[in-house]
This record gives C-alpha cells, sequence and structure tokens, in this order.
C-alpha cells in the first residue's frame, strides 16, 4: 500500500513537469479597441492524458510603503501588496478552460487594472526604461484534474519587470499544410517557437495619417 502510495505521489510531481509556461511575458496593443494587453503562454506537453478543467490565476506582488499602502505582509519599511489580475485563456473566462494546445493568456490592461500604473496604455512610444525600475513581480498558478488519475495538478511560475517585453508579440507556433493524398488542411503545432516574440511592426505611414486625421 505505501509503495502505491509513493507511486501516485511521485506521478503527480512528474506531470507537473509537463506543463511549460513562456519564459517571458508581452504587453502588445489590440488594434480594435486601443487598449494594451499583458499576456503570456501556457502549454501541456502530453497529449494521452490531457488536463481537464483547467483554471489558470494571477497576482501582482509589490512593494510598496507602510505609508501609502495597508498591504498584507510587512517588510522592514514596506509592505507586499497583493492583487489580482483578470485573465482570459482563448477568449474564455481563465476558468474551466481545455488545455488541448498552447494557449495564450490575457489580461487587459483597463484603467481598473492593478497594472494599468505600471503599464500606461495611453503612453505614446512606451518604452522599458520607462518601467523597469518598478518593484514588481506577476505570479501565475495553472492547476487542473489529470485526465489518467483524477488527481489535481499545480504549476508555478513568475514574471519580473526584466521579463516582460513591451510592444512585443509571440511568434505564431500553429502552422498548416495541405496533404496531397486527400486534399484536406492538417494543423501542426511548432513547439519551438513557444518561448520566441518578436517586436511589434509599427504602423504603415498611411495609418499614421488616418489616426491623426481622427484624433
Amino acid at each position: 500500500m505505501v509503495g502505491l502510495l509513493f507511486v501516485k505521489i511521485a506521478r503527480g510531481k512528474k506531470r507537473t513537469a509537463t506543463l511549460l509556461f513562456s519564459k517571458n511575458a508581452v504587453i502588445s496593443q489590440n488594434n480594435e479597441n486601443g487598449t494594451s494587453s499583458f499576456m503570456f503562454r501556457v502549454a501541456d506537453l502530453r497529449n494521452k492524458s490531457n488536463l481537464l478543467e483547467a483554471r489558470i490565476r494571477a497576482q501582482l506582488l509589490t512593494r510598496q510603503s507602510v505609508e501609502t499602502c495597508k498591504g498584507d505582509l510587512k517588510i522592514g519599511e514596506f509592505v507586499l501588496k497583493r492583487e489580482e489580475l483578470k485573465v482570459s485563456a482563448d477568449g474564455y473566462d481563465g476558468t474551466d478552460f481545455l488545455l488541448f494546445w498552447p494557449t495564450t493568456i490575457v489580461h487587459e490592461i483597463t484603467p481598473t487594472s492593478p497594472l494599468y500604473k505600471i503599464f500606461n496604455p495611453a503612453a505614446q512610444n512606451l518604452k522599458k526604461d520607462d518601467w523597469i525600475k518598478d518593484d514588481f513581480e506577476i505570479i501565475v498558478v495553472l492547476e487542473g484534474i489529470v485526465e489518467s488519475t483524477g488527481q489535481m495538478t499545480q504549476a508555478r511560475s513568475s514574471y519580473v519587470s526584466s521579463e516582460v517585453f513591451c510592444d512585443h508579440s509571440f511568434q505564431p507556433l500553429i502552422m498548416t499544410s495541405t496533404k496531397k493524398s486527400s486534399n484536406t488542411s492538417e494543423y501542426e503545432i511548432d513547439y519551438t517557437n513557444f518561448n520566441e516574440i518578436i517586436p511589434n511592426s509599427p504602423l504603415p505611414s498611411q495609418e499614421i495619417l488616418k489616426l491623426e486625421e481622427i484624433f
């Protein structure tokens, strides 16, 4: 009985190792509504035993002076303040989503977002040097039920200021190809691009002129 219990515990830890978080997070602007979003990637490497009822959470952890923040935990002259970030996965709420393929987790930076004071989307030509000195960490937690065992598993990661790249996007992962025999399209996931980020292209001069005419 003890041996069986040990195997179950060891298997649970091994399962956590197959859950991936992107090494970096990005801040990118939504061209449809003009708001910016904080984004990172998660993936499950195992395809025979899926993660069911996946849930993702994100918290902003900042260090602030005792005089300006009540906080939860006092450290010398500062306190650690924790604020929940509302996230979505593939356009759905961050709870009970399907992790059958690599997924980009998104937090929209609205004026009510805890990140708004750090990454101000209204600022023009926002540079990383403008916020790199801010002392913060974004903790992310992914949990779900292992299909084969019915056990709950959890994986954690975090992003500090040096790991968040403004005005960048993730490299596409899903590639399409056509099968000659049946003339049907197939989708392939290229995990070599999982951590790859690329700078966003500037707007063409014609688009800039249109925006100047509007504003």
